[in-house]
């Protein structure tokens, strides 16, 4: 596997966030499976569960601080988290859902051997 450039502590999180996401849309079971592989320029991990997924309504707001389907089960943080760690490390992330049949989150970070632009880096 190649390397990246990413705190591991952030990376954890991200990885417990979409696991915990993924046992909540699976009450009764299910399965989870956690990936990785290198793609062209990047490492590629996939969370993917077959929970009860996502109507496309939903699926455009999940990355949106404070967005929640949990009621008051969930702060609507933890995806946004996800997101922000992503993208601050010049990253991608995508999701695709299924309803009835489950989730998929593919994140792409890029190889440690590339510079990321980070928004202090901007700034200075």
């Amino acid at each position: 596997m190649l390397p990246i450039r990413v705190d591991p502590r952030h990376l954890e999180q991200v990885i417990v966030n979409l696991a915990l996401n993924a046992g909540d849309a699976m009450p009764t079971g299910g399965r989870l499976t956690v990936a990785t592989s290198n793609a062209a320029a990047s490492v590629r991990l996939v969370v993917c569960d077959t929970g009860c997924g996502m109507p496309e309504s939903i699926q455009g707001h999940i990355f949106e601080p404070f967005f929640t389907t949990k009621g008051d089960r969930g702060t609507g943080l933890g995806l946004a988290m996800v997101y922000g760690v992503v993208m601050q490390n010049g990253g991608s992330i995508d999701v695709q859902s299924i309803e009835h049949v489950g989730t998929t989150f593919t994140i792409e970070l890029p190889i440690a051997g590339e510079p990321v632009l980070t928004t202090s880096d901007a700034r200075s």
